[in-house]
């Protein structure tokens, strides 16, 4: 008899409890609240941007393009060639490429004109951006198709570099990089003067070898997104969690420290 009364006890206090927490939430704002006036001015003076992956494109007309600066279409692949990928590597058609064209048309009216819209230049394969960065051919040739992209859709205002290699590459491929990169501004400017360019940047770059000179990127583009997910993924040897925004004492990084990191090489401005 004694077991079920305190049974009982337990039970009406966890419902008490739920009961305070149900009066906390019901005297929190809202986020529909806490967000308005519904403009990125009332949110932050930072720029504020959403990437849009190509499976996500049927969302469009769920998304708030008032509290964005800039939508990045994400994305179109490339070859190692240079050309802009219209089919993956199983032969069929590449879906970021097919859905390119209808998707910025529809960002575009979304938009009213008051959210930038980049496309995201994507290279993933380690063996793939190594050979890139060997042929100047092949560097010039997507110089080249990256410039008619833009003439050709008049909607963008942006590029957005995803090169990432898996793992520690070598020093020549670091350089050839940034070289890279330095190359295309240069030679995008030269046609499109009020192109933004920005280069996408794993959070532990700082600290350890990875593709990325921090420091010289940020000096040759308009500003340098940092990745801050992917601290744990399915592969890891441990559980974790994927963007931890503090506890570097745990999990050896976070998203914080990643950011101080940057800061003490790419300009607030740019980060």
């Amino acid at each position: 008899m004694k077991k079920i009364l305190l049974l009982i006890c337990f039970i009406g206090f966890l419902g008490f409890l739920s009961y305070l927490g149900y009066l906390s939430y019901l005297k929190t704002p809202s986020q529909k609240a806490i967000l308005s006036p519904n403009t990125r001015e009332s949110l932050s003076t930072k720029r504020i941007i959403g990437f849009l992956p190509y499976w996500q494109a049927g969302t469009i007309d769920k998304l708030r393009f008032e509290l964005l600066d800039e939508v990045i279409y994400f994305g179109l692949h490339i070859t190692e060639e240079g050309e802009i990928a219209t089919r993956d590597s199983d032969g069929n058609r590449d879906l970021g490429y097919a859905r390119f064209a209808s998707t910025t048309d529809i960002l575009k009216k979304a938009t009213k004109g008051h959210t930038n819209i980049s496309a995201a230049i994507i290279l993933q394969d380690n063996e793939k951006i190594e050979r890139f960065l060997e042929d100047d051919v092949a560097q010039a040739n997507l110089i080249n198709n990256v410039s008619s992209l833009i003439t050709q859709n008049p909607s963008l205002t942006g590029i957005n570099l995803d090169f990432e290699y898996s793992g520690i590459p070598g020093k020549e491929t670091i350089t050839s990089y940034t070289e890279f990169v330095a190359n295309l501004v240069n030679e995008l400017r030269t046609h499109h003067s009020s192109l933004s360019i920005s280069v996408d940047i794993t959070a532990d770059a700082i600290r350890k070898s990875r593709l990325y000179d921090v420091a010289g990127l940020a000096k040759v583009v308009d500003y340098v997104v940092l990745m801050g997910y992917d601290f744990y993924r399915p592969a890891s040897s441990v559980a974790g969690p994927i963007a931890p925004l503090s506890g570097k004492e745990i999990y050896e990084y976070d998203v914080t420290t990643a950011v101080a990191d940057f800061l003490n090489v790419v300009p607030k401005e740019k980060l």
